[in-house]
């Protein structure tokens, strides 16, 4: 039987892919994502690779408040990060890649 942190994990991949079609993209799951080497992502969309982690809790200093669209993090000595709503971030990729408001 499946552990229940990785069914927790391949929903959260499945609302992703989802989340994904309804901005109007070309969305899908990775097999054995993360089993090997060759397959390290979780979901392709539009060509790009994400890894999806989900959380019981997020550091609040991650999380997104009041009017902010998001918010931009860094690793001392690594690249910037951006973190925005999911939503948004699909609709804006939609947006660019396909002219298609949502």
């Amino acid at each position: 039987m499946t552990h229940p942190s990785k069914r927790k994990g391949n929903r959260f991949e499945r609302k992703m892919v989802l989340l994904a079609r309804e901005c109007g993209l070309n969305a899908k799951g990775v097999p054995l994502s993360g089993a090997c080497e060759d397959y390290p992502s979780d979901i392709i969309v539009e060509g790009f690779e994400y890894q999806c982690k989900i959380r019981n809790r997020l550091p609040n200093y991650l999380q997104i408040h009041g009017n902010e669209i998001g918010l931009f993090c860094q690793q001392d000595r690594g690249e910037p990060l951006a973190i925005v709503d999911a939503r948004k971030y699909l609709e804006l990729l939609a947006y660019y890649l396909h002219g298609k408001e949502v």
